[in-house]
């Protein structure tokens, strides 16, 4: 959100590409959760909206301290290739989870 916002875009996120810690699927189905993800969803919520049918559970899990603000990074498209390549032959994973749209905030489906 951070990052759209200075940028003046949105983003659309795609639930499903996501990648997962550990044992966090397990805990999210338990309703295990951190204090400070109450607090980034009473935060951030009015700036994410999310497609019926994603569980509060899983939305929970977006806004769980520990497993968000890992590396993302925004890549151009005509560059998209070249660094999947440069990833791939460093042995490095990458996931595309998403795009950047116009418009503000972001949308979970």
């Amino acid at each position: 959100l951070e990052m759209c916002q200075a940028s003046g875009v949105g983003a659309r996120i795609d639930m499903e590409r996501l990648p997962s810690l550990t044992n966090s699927d397990k805990y999210t189905q338990q309703g295990i959760f951190p204090g400070g993800a109450h607090d980034n969803r009473l935060y951030y919520n009015p700036q994410v909206m999310f497609a019926p049918g994603i569980s509060d559970l899983k939305q929970m899990q977006l806004f769980d301290p520990q497993t968000s603000g890992g590396l993302l990074l925004g890549v151009p498209a005509a560059k998209r290739e070249a660094f999947e390549s440069r990833a791939a032959a460093l042995a490095q994973p990458v996931w595309r989870i998403g795009e950047v749209v116009e418009g503000s905030g972001i949308t979970v489906f």
